[in-house]
């Protein structure tokens, strides 16, 4: 298994960075905001790297933390749902992880289509100057 506290590390570390692109409000300047947006998709594309590592892991250490049905008698078994909470509980962190990451990859999806609308009504401006 991928040490998976690394992973962690190395994404906690670099989130900042992402966030800040994010936050920071797209400019007036058509040439500022492509700028702007190849940063922003260069942070999607590494996150895209990141969520399949943590998907990867997960589906590795699922059998791991997920009980086995117990062939014990009837009071000992465990239902399906206690199995589940178990692995979840145990799984918690790559659960969260693999959210905040999806999560982010959607904010980036939506500022790339509010870029590329005012991109699209500046070079519409522009045509229109240009008349």
């Amino acid at each position: 298994m991928k040490d998976y506290k690394s992973l962690f590390d190395k994404i906690v570390t670099w989130m900042p960075d992402v966030l800040k692109a994010l936050e920071t409000p797209l400019s007036k300047n058509a040439n500022e905001i492509i700028e702007q947006m190849s940063r922003v998709e260069a942070y999607s594309a590494t996150l895209t790297y990141y969520l399949e590592n943590i998907r990867e892991m997960i589906n590795e250490v699922k059998p791991e933390y997920y009980p086995e049905k117990n062939p014990v008698p009837i009071l000992e078994k465990m239902n399906m749902g206690e199995r589940e909470m178990k692995m979840k509980s145990a799984m918690a962190n790559f659960f969260k992880m693999e959210g905040l990451i999806a999560g982010i990859k959607d904010d980036i999806k939506q500022k790339l289509i509010v870029a590329e609308a005012i991109l699209g009504y500046k070079k519409a401006e522009l045509r229109s100057d240009r008349s």
